[in-house]
This record gives structure tokens, C-alpha cells and sequence, in this order.
């Protein structure tokens, strides 16, 4: 990894919670906290790309995989990036989605 927001590396994931802190801290992703021990949280761009409003006419979990499948689409995009602008180690979401919680 080469650098941080200044070199525009880039974590996709998905979140119930979207407080800032929780996303950065909690999250299990070692590159990550890597860059958040090296740069310090200021030094990252925290950005939504996209707002998923669960559907009342669905059950919860189907709310759930149509989540995991827009994280997919933009990690479909991520991974043609070269590997020193993806915080994400794997192209597809490894983590289930639990309130309060990122993956």
C-alpha cells in the first residue's frame, strides 16, 4: 500500500450504522487500520456513495442480500484498480451484515 486519501486509495463496504468513528474503528480490515494508525482518521475521506432504503415489502433478509449486491457492483468497479489503491483484499463482500456493524 502506498499511501493514503492523498494517494486515493479506496474501501468499499456496507454499513447499518453510518456514524464515522464506527466505520473506521470497528472495522476488521487490517489495511485499514493500518492507514487509519498511519494517516490518523482526519486524514481519510469518509464518503457514502450510495443510500440502500430497505423495502417494507421484502423480508429483512432480502433487504440484506440486495445490499451485499450493490457493495458487490462497486466492488466490481474498485477491483480494476491496481492493487495499491484497494483497501479490500478480496473482490467480493466476505462479512455478513449485523446492526450496528460494517463489513
Amino acid at each position: 500500500m502506498r499511501g493514503g486519501a492523498e494517494e486515493g486509495a479506496v474501501y468499499i463496504g456496507n454499513a447499518i450504522d453510518l456514524s464515522v468513528a464506527h466505520l473506521f474503528y470497528n472495522s476488521t480490515n487490517s489495511h485499514l487500520q493500518n492507514a487509519i494508525s498511519m494517516y490518523g482518521l482526519k486524514n481519510l475521506i469518509f464518503v457514502v456513495v450510495e443510500f440502500y432504503e430497505p423495502l417494507p415489502d421484502i423480508s429483512e433478509e432480502a433487504n440484506k442480500d440486495n445490499l451485499l449486491a450493490r457493495e458487490q457492483f462497486y466492488l466490481d468497479l474498485l477491483f480494476t484498480l491496481p492493487a495499491e489503491l484497494r483497501y479490500n483484499f478480496s473482490p467480493i463482500p466476505l462479512a455478513s451484515i449485523a446492526p450496528a456493524s460494517i463489513t
